[in-house]
């Protein structure tokens, strides 16, 4: 999360040789799942795809880590501009987080959901569906780094339809928790945005 991939993906690597060697299946998985998410943010999908098989061959349907690998395999679709298929991957994850009553997943992957809608250009579809994660029923409930992330594509999305009043508090909740959670690879698009905000304005 806070940028330094070497490291994360060195230790990961040394941990699925260690979780293998003792038979920890479940705990290898995680590991072959998270370098997968590594691979994804460098922009290889294709090593990606390898780990998320690697890691769906150790688990059942039923386990957190297979919902995981879904969530995964739609980001890496959507980078590659797949679409239709992301969107699919989206709603499976989302199925299985929501058998689990994995609020957690729930969240992150409903907030993905909204990434397809927001191509096509239905942004108050996308809004929906970006909303979802922030759970204003729950004031108190902890908050996730990702959701950095989900208030800047709010932003965004408020920013193409002109609506600046609500763009600027979502702007300003990203960079909060962009500096909470020290996310260094994002910081540099929500400035961005920050730019096209006062541009616009």
């Amino acid at each position: 999360l806070q940028g330094e991939t070497e490291k994360s993906s060195n230790l990961l690597s040394r941990a699925v040789k260690l979780l293998h060697s003792e038979g920890d299946k479940v705990g290898e998985a995680e590991a072959l799942h998270a370098l997968a998410s590594l691979a994804r943010r460098k922009g290889k999908c294709d090593a990606a795809f390898e780990f998320l098989e690697q890691s769906e061959n150790l688990v059942d349907e039923t386990a957190e880590t297979y919902l995981k690998c879904a969530n995964t395999r739609g980001l890496c679709l959507v980078a590659q501009g797949a679409w239709t298929n992301a969107e699919h991957q989206f709603r499976l994850a989302l199925e299985l987080a929501e058998k689990q009553n994995n609020e957690h997943y729930i969240r992150l992957i409903t907030h993905n959901l909204a990434l397809p809608s927001g191509f096509r250009g239905d942004f108050g579809e996308a809004l929906r569906w970006f909303k979802r994660i922030f759970r204003r029923d729950q004031p108190d409930r902890k908050q996730l780094p990702q959701e950095a992330i989900g208030h800047l594509n709010v932003a965004r999305l408020h920013l193409y339809r002109g609506e600046f009043d609500e763009a600027e508090p979502q702007l300003e909740r990203s960079l909060e928790l962009c500096q909470l959670y020290n996310l260094k690879p994002l910081r540099g698009e929500i400035l961005e945005a920050y730019g096209n905000f006062y541009r616009d304005k």
